[in-house]
This record gives C-alpha cells, sequence and structure tokens, in this order.
C-alpha cells in the first residue's frame, strides 16, 4: 500500500513539475530608431527628439543584417517593466527568453570593431579594456540630440548579458552598458549610467552576486543590484524560468540624475558593450517606456465632486504648471477657450470647468508644451430658508426645554439635508462640540439666547450655518 502511495505521489509531483508554463518577453523588431525613442523611451507631447541614429558594431553594410533595436513587452512575464525598448549585441528578437533560446552566431560575431570616440570614452570611464581579452568588441548604440524641459534628466533601465558566466573576463568589465550625454554647447560629457551611490559604471565587473553566479570572482561588488541568475546552479533560477535570452541581469536601475539647462540641445549615446569573442556571450539593456524623462506638462489630479474631493462657491484652486516663467510664455484654457489675459505660469480656479495650458518657449520654434485637460469642480452650498427664532412662556419651575429642531421646520424640501446644533458660530462651522437638540435653557437667563445651525449633505462639503434665537414669552 505504502509504495502505491509514493508512485502516486511521484507520478503527481512530476505532473505538476512538467507542466508549470512561463511566459516570455515579447519583442518587436519591427519598429524604427526614431518610432523607439520618440514614441516609446520619451514619448513627450512636444517634439523635442532630433537626429535619432543607431549603429550595430562597425556600421558596415553587412552589419546591417543584425537590428539590435526592438519594442518588448512583459508578455505575462516576471519582467520588471511592462513594456519599453531594447538594444542587444544580437538581434533585439533574440532576447526573448528562456535563456539559451537562440542566437545569430557566427553572423553577430563577424562585425567586431575598436569603436567610436564616445564608445572609447565609455570604456576609458569603465576602467579601460578588461585585461587578457582581445582588441575589439561587439557593440549596438543609439544616440539621438534632445531639448530638455525641466532642469533634470533621468531614466530607467536593467542591464544583462550572457558574459556574467563562461567568458574569459566575467570578472572584470568584459560587458558594460554606458549612456554618454554631452552638452552640444560646452561638449562636455559624463556617463548616466553608474551603480546608485557610487561612481561605479554598469558592468558586469561592478554589479554581480557570487552566490547567484557561482563564479570564482574575488568579490562581489554591489550584489543588492544583481537580480537573476539563469542556470542549474544551487542559488540559479531554472533556465525555462527566465523571462530574457540573458545568463544574468541587474535588477531594474534608475540612471544618475542629470542637470542640464532648460532650452539647450544635448547629445546621448545608450551603448551596450561586449568583449567577449563567444558568439554567443550576448549583452543587452532594456529602458522602461517613458522613463527618458525630458519634461511634460502636467496639471495634476482632478478636483471631482463624484469623489468627494469638489471645492465649495467661493472657494479657489491654484493649478501650476510647474514650468520656468523666465524660459516659458503661457496661455490658459477653460472648456477649450483661451483666457484673456492669464499669461502666468500658475492659475486661480474659481469655477468648474475643464482646464488646460499651452506653455512656449519662444527660441525653440518647434514646441508647443499642451497639458491634458483637467477638470475642476465647485460643489453649490446646501441651500435653505432662514430658521426661525423660538419664543415660548417659561416651564414651571427653574428650567425649560426647547426642541431646537422647531428652528428649521419648513425650511427645506429636501429629504437628505440633516442639521446639528452649537452654542457658536465656530463651533458650527468646524463642526464640533455640537448639542443637543432638546436644548435646556434655565429661566432666569439672559435672552436671547443664540444657537447656530449647520445643514448639510452627507456627500457635500459646504454645509449652510446660519442662527437663530431662544427667548421667553411674557407669561
Amino acid at each position: 500500500m505504502r509504495s502505491k502511495y509514493l508512485l502516486i505521489l511521484f507520478l503527481v509531483t512530476s505532473l505538476l513539475g512538467f507542466s508549470q508554463q512561463y511566459n516570455y518577453v515579447d519583442i518587436d523588431n519591427t519598429y524604427t530608431a526614431e518610432q523607439l525613442v520618440k514614441d516609446i523611451l520619451v514619448g513627450a507631447k512636444c517634439d523635442l527628439v532630433s537626429n535619432v541614429k543607431f549603429q550595430y558594431c562597425d556600421g558596415s553594410p553587412g552589419s546591417k543584417a543584425i537590428y539590435p533595436l526592438g519594442y518588448f513587452q512583459k508578455n505575462g512575464s516576471t519582467f520588471p517593466f511592462e513594456d519599453g525598448i531594447v538594444i542587444s549585441t544580437d538581434r533585439s528578437e533574440y532576447m526573448e527568453g528562456p535563456t539559451g533560446n537562440k542566437n545569430s552566431f557566427p553572423l553577430n560575431n563577424q562585425y567586431r570593431w575598436v569603436g567610436d570616440q564616445d564608445l572609447t570614452d565609455l570604456i576609458n570611464d569603465a576602467g579601460g579594456w578588461p585585461a587578457g581579452g582581445g582588441n575589439d568588441i561587439r557593440s549596438a548604440s543609439i544616440d539621438f540630440e534632445f531639448i530638455p524641459m525641466q532642469n533634470t534628466v533621468t531614466f530607467e533601465y536593467l542591464f544583462g548579458s550572457n558574459s556574467y558566466q563562461g567568458c574569459w573576463g566575467n570578472c572584470q568589465n568584459a560587458a558594460l552598458f554606458g549612456a554618454w550625454l554631452i552638452d552640444t554647447t560646452t561638449g562636455v560629457g559624463e556617463n548616466l549610467a553608474k551603480v546608485p551611490n557610487t561612481n561605479d559604471p554598469i558592468s558586469i565587473a561592478t554589479v554581480r552576486d557570487g552566490n547567484k553566479l557561482n563564479t570564482n570572482c574575488a568579490t562581489s561588488p554591489n550584489p543588492q543590484f544583481f537580480g537573476d541568475a539563469y542556470g542549474n546552479g544551487p542559488n540559479m533560477v531554472p533556465n525555462l524560468a527566465a523571462p530574457v535570452n540573458l545568463m544574468g541581469h541587474t535588477t531594474a536601475m534608475q540612471s544618475l540624475s542629470a542637470n542640464v539647462i532648460v532650452g539647450r540641445k544635448y547629445r546621448i549615446k545608450l551603448a551596450i558593450i561586449d568583449f567577449c569573442s563567444t558568439g554567443n556571450h550576448t549583452s543587452a539593456v532594456f529602458f522602461k517606456a517613458g522613463s527618458f524623462d525630458i519634461g511634460n506638462l502636467d496639471l495634476g489630479a482632478p478636483v471631482l465632486v463624484g469623489d468627494g474631493n469638489g471645492l465649495c462657491v467661493g472657494d479657489s484652486h491654484i493649478l501650476k504648471s510647474g514650468l520656468d516663467p523666465i524660459l516659458f510664455t503661457f496661455e490658459w484654457f477653460k472648456d477649450g477657450i483661451k483666457i484673456p489675459g492669464q499669461t502666468g505660469p500658475n492659475l486661480t480656479v474659481t469655477e468648474t470647468g475643464d482646464y488646460s495650458v499651452k506653455g512656449f518657449i519662444p527660441t525653440v520654434t518647434n514646441c508647443v508644451m499642451e497639458s491634458d485637460p483637467v477638470r475642476v469642480e465647485f460643489y453649490e452650498y446646501v441651500s435653505i430658508s432662514a430658521p426661525q427664532n423660538l419664543s415660548v412662556c417659561p416651564s414651571a419651575g427653574l428650567n425649560t426645554r426647547f426642541d431646537l429642531k422647531d428652528a428649521v421646520v419648513g425650511v427645506t424640501t429636501n429629504p437628505n439635508i440633516l442639521f446639528s446644533f452649537y452654542a457658536t458660530q465656530q463651533d458650527a462651522e468646524d463642526d464640533t462640540n455640537a448639542i443637543p437638540d432638546l436644548y435646556t435653557l434655565a429661566n432666569n437667563a439672559s435672552t436671547p439666547v443664540t444657537i447656530w445651525v449647520r445643514a448639510y449633505e452627507l456627500n457635500n462639503p459646504c454645509p449652510y450655518v446660519s442662527s437663530f434665537t431662544l427667548s421667553f414669552l411674557n407669561c
């Protein structure tokens, strides 16, 4: 009986293991370099990007048979970005998981070269050429010019490489990613791809975890930024579970935040470099869609009555463009119609409507920054007739009881309006220290006594506050 039970358990667990399904990143290689940068990576509403170029290895006619760029989607996998663009040292579509899926060797190794000045600067920034290797590289890059609309530039990315395992230089910077930003006015450049809070460039030598990679490297620098390694090792993720076709990759990372001058032209080269001579030692970098942030106009969340966030008539709400009035001129719109005289960076709103703004830089003729409309709504105050003063004959004894609700009889036909009563106006406005509806007044009290009433609806933050008096008749 026990042997039958063990056999059944073995069969069930085996079936469960073989039936496990994995999803992999999906890559579309039909997008042009310009589409990938303008429509996906940057995604700015203003056409601030120009002169988009890409190059695979030496850029010779034969190298164009390998297209290293693509648009990727998470496709239900464990990959940290929903979508974005990928740059690879092989055909971009070969980066679809699982690990060991495919590569275009030997074609991908035919166009190795020594690099241009930008790549040389990146290699030198990473510590120079790794020792013990050859004198050429496989590379892929995309570069473009842009004009920032804010004073910082940053982006999100993930770097990965097959050279993390099995490459002669896997303990050196034998594969790296760089983002070389150049001020076209001054010619000064800097690498934005650095390990956070360090000056370490991004490479297989500066971001690694020996416990996962099972390599013999002497150190494991910045292991908190290493994501997963794929293979059969004790701390590795199985190859079939890899969302991308790489032996190891970092976590999702953010670039350095570069200080830039609004309205000035910059150029950036995003480059992936692999020194390993083995054809299947591909490296790649994935960029989160829309994360290359060079500025957009955003007026914030709508202010809606239905969400309980509406304002009261007579109040005001300030919409802020967030743009520098020294650099920009502005036009504000309500319900699609230009508001005369409103040319500042902010707008004070006192009426319900859909508001938007356009920002212009006089020196940049092909750019109009325009926000999406944002709706701001105002509640009407609760409306009732004036409450009635209450006058009664004193009761026998020391005190007389007033029913304060008698003061609001007939003031409204709206059954949803509720009432509460207070001894002071401030308490009524703050809705604190409410007094009982049945109010006891000493017969010898000095009258009239003022009572404050707050008329309100549960879904309306704009109550009606008024007063009435209590007094005694001479009877």
